[in-house]
């Protein structure tokens, strides 16, 4: 039981590398258009005054902490579920 299951997880996760791989045509090579003049002047504006703002000191640079271990196990219980649907399904 040990080997079959070993078996079908490796042709599982082999089957859905090898999907991932598959090329999509896309004519379109974007869905976003360039922003017009008038926004990329605005937006350079905005990030010279932060720049300044922050050689001045009136603002700090801001830090965020991504808990990533909490984020990784939740996609090891994501994936070990579709796991455990797919050999009850193949074993009922």
């Amino acid at each position: 039981m040990k080997k079959f299951i070993y078996y079908l997880s490796f042709f599982f996760f082999s089957f859905i590398s090898l999907k991932g791989n598959a090329q999509i045509q896309n004519t379109e090579p974007c869905g976003t258009k360039a922003p017009s003049a008038g926004w990329e002047q605005w937006f350079q504006s905005k990030i010279a005054e932060r720049k300044a703002n922050l050689a001045i000191g009136r603002i700090s640079q801001s830090t965020y902490l991504i808990p990533v271990i909490v984020l990784l196990v939740w996609l090891l219980i994501i994936h070990l579920h579709f796991i455990l649907m797919h050999l009850q399904a193949l074993i009922t």
